[in-house]
């Protein structure tokens, strides 16, 4: 109740002065409060791909598209001030590119975090913006191979749809930060952007996230 009321006092003083809403903060942030939990949890997804984007025109050189991704994850409940999670593991299936359809090889490298940073609406249909941190993975395919490194790559959690929705540019606030980091393939370049796309349902299908 109290974060409604601070939310309508905000957008009144917008209005009347004036101002645009995208220069208040859209929600509150920390701590976020994970709920049905059991310590082991998995996502999958049907419909991921890894857009790679020119950071000088905004062009999309490149789409690798996979028709499964599964993630291990740890997540318990408890009280957070961001990282919420982990993925330990993850599996890419038929992963192909739009253009040639070559098949690539994904592979994860290091463990991922699962990072909470803006809370949604309240109850238990809300929504918890965040990312998913300390990313490094490696793909490889005929005449082409890349690593990509983030420490922010937006999405959202959805208590209702208990899903994992992976969207860059959802939130201006929670700016994507992948990039290739090593190239040897002649569809992309170090440093150019990575656009990680998907939503991932999620087992147990009882965890909540609250702020």
């Amino acid at each position: 109740m109290r974060k409604t009321v601070l939310r309508s006092l905000v957008v009144s003083a917008a209005i009347s002065l004036g101002i645009g809403l995208t220069a208040v903060p859209a929600f509150a942030g920390p701590p976020y409060t994970v709920a049905g939990a059991s310590g082991s949890a998995s996502g999958r997804s049907t419909n991921t791909f890894l857009e790679v984007v020119d950071p000088a025109t905004g062009d999309v050189k490149a789409t690798l598209r996979c028709d499964v991704v599964t993630v291990g994850a740890t997540i318990n409940n408890g009280t957070f001030s961001r990282v919420v999670g982990t993925i330990g593991s993850s599996t890419w299936t038929n992963c192909q590119d739009d253009d040639f359809g070559f098949t690539f090889t994904v592979r994860q490298s290091g463990i991922w975090n699962i990072n909470a940073i803006n809370d949604g609406p309240d109850g238990p249909g809300g929504v918890t913006h965040g990312s998913v941190g300390n990313v490094q993975a490696s793909i490889s395919g005929p005449f082409c191979s890349g690593t990509f490194a983030g420490n922010q790559v937006p999405g959202f959690y959805s208590n209702a749809a208990r899903t994992l929705t992976m969207a860059p540019g959802f939130d201006p606030s929670i700016p994507n930060d992948l990039r290739v980091t090593q190239d040897s393939c002649p569809l992309f370049n170090v440093g150019d952007i990575g656009r990680f796309n998907g939503v991932f349902t999620v087992t147990p299908n009882t965890i909540t996230i609250t702020g």
